[in-house]
């Protein structure tokens, strides 16, 4: 990969060749210029009896478009994503190996839904030889490794 920066680093890459769900399409500025060509992908994951466990859209810019200018027009990419038709397609994907994990507190999503109540002395009505929860944590881990 190069940076921003010019720096070369390497990284361990992934590689798939299946038929997946795929397009590629052109993403506009505000104004309707061409900034970018973009190709996605969705990746399924946990597959039983034919149900799909859970999804993620890969998206990539295509060759010599910069990920930074993409970014930057997150509102105009986010209009194309949902405007892109997937044909299920044969697909040689190329990825870096990634784990990323994030979490923190729920709690201030949790007190405006009415469960003020678990965080308060009244909790010990509601479980028994409870002690009220000084915070609830949620936390999400994904590692893509082949």
């Amino acid at each position: 990969f190069i940076k921003e920066n010019g720096q070369t680093i390497e990284v361990e890459m992934m590689t798939q060749c299946e038929m997946m769900p795929y397009s590629d399409f052109d993403v506009a500025c505000e104004d309707g210029c061409k900034i970018a060509g973009v190709q996605m992908v969705r990746k399924d994951f946990g597959l039983k009896d034919g149900k799909v466990g859970a999804s993620s859209f890969i998206i990539l810019p295509s060759k010599g478009t910069s990920a930074l200018a993409l970014l930057k027009q997150y509102k105009s990419l986010l209009n194309a994503v949902n405007d892109a038709r997937l044909v299920n397609s044969k697909v040689d994907l190329i990825m870096p190996k990634f784990k990323f994990t994030c979490g923190g507190s729920v709690q201030s999503t949790f007190v405006p839904l009415g469960l003020q109540s678990f965080f308060e002395q009244r909790a010990t009505q509601i479980f028994d030889d409870a002690e009220p929860f000084e915070d609830v944590i949620h936390k999400v881990a994904i590692a893509l490794d082949e």
